[in-house]
């Protein structure tokens, strides 16, 4: 059974108008994923790595997408620098608290000299704490306790 090139145009032309769909309809978001890499300043090592990340990227960003839908909300997602990680990955880099192997032992805490506390203490209107920002690790939030620490104790906040 011969294949005549009549039959063969048809499917060919089939073949590349499905391709141009899919084509077509991931340019937007692969305009976007394009954009929000040169936002991030997103360089990856390979074209295989960029592809993968661009997956990853295709599913936050459709996730995103189905929980803004929804109306009544208090919030918006929106893409951020984590857009091309995985839950996983956003887990292993960013939540990376490890409690120690033996407990400490608690000591029991005493006031001393305290006969009335505030009911609240804002620290915001005194200038103790920064605006919020991305604090990195775990490990790196320390600082901005230190720095608290530091304007209870001198007046001065370190930023």
């Amino acid at each position: 059974m011969a294949i005549s090139r009549a039959s063969i145009l048809p499917a060919l032309m089939l073949l590349f108008g499905a391709v141009a769909f899919v084509a077509t309809a991931e340019d937007p978001l692969l305009a976007a994923y394009e954009n929000w890499m040169a936002e991030f300043g997103r360089v990856y090592s390979s074209d295989t790595e960029k592809q993968h990340r661009f997956e990853v990227f295709k599913t936050n960003f459709q996730f995103i997408e189905s929980m803004n839908k929804p109306s009544g909300l208090t919030y918006t997602l929106g893409l951020n620098e984590f857009a091309d990680l995985t839950n996983e990955e956003f887990v292993t880099k960013y939540v990376g608290f490890k409690s120690p192997s033996t407990p400490k032992k608690a000591t029991p805490f005493k006031y001393a000299n305290l006969t009335t506390a505030p009911t609240c203490v804002d620290w915001r209107s005194s200038g103790a704490v920064t605006p919020v920002k991305n604090q990195g690790n775990c490990g790196e939030s320390k600082l901005g306790i230190i720095s608290c620490a530091c304007y209870v104790y001198t007046g001065f906040l370190f930023v």
